[in-house]
């Protein structure tokens, strides 16, 4: 089982515990027995991420932001006049969230990120799902 997640990547991650089973020819054997015996070698049943990391050009963009802000602001007292803010978007109802199988320190390898569906993919008709936008900011 562990080969076949190796080989397929992500097709092999979205399986059920039990399609995972079939997949390699084991019939017959209990979903639990199954996740206990994929559990030894760390596996565990997780939520897709939808992005991974960071790209190493936006990154290193970052990391200068961040150096000249020090320049310009060396004390904590320099930064009382700053407001960091962030927002995030959730919908209430089906997202087409995958759980796949996946190791700790796998989350943000390729085959554990699911790529986002377009609106014409969608199970629920827009009308049906509450959208929501946050936006916060701390400082």
């Amino acid at each position: 089982m562990e080969q076949l997640i190796w080989t397929y990547g992500f097709e092999a991650r979205k399986l059920t515990w039990q399609g995972l089973a079939l997949e390699v020819g084991l019939v017959g054997i209990s979903t639990r027995t199954i996740e206990r015996a994929m559990g030894t070698l760390g596996y565990r049943k997780c939520i897709a991420c939808k992005k991974g990391w960071t790209s190493p050009y936006n990154a290193d963009r970052r990391v200068k932001a961040a150096k000249l802000a020090l320049f310009y602001r060396p004390t904590p007292e320099d930064w009382h006049d700053i407001r960091w803010t962030d927002e995030a978007h959730f919908v209430i109802g089906s997202e087409g969230r995958m759980w796949i199988i996946r190791k700790p320190g796998e989350r943000y390898c390729p085959d554990c990120i699911q790529h986002s569906r377009t609106s014409k993919q969608e199970d629920i008709p827009s009308d049906e799902r509450e959208r929501y936008h946050v936006w916060g900011a701390i400082g």
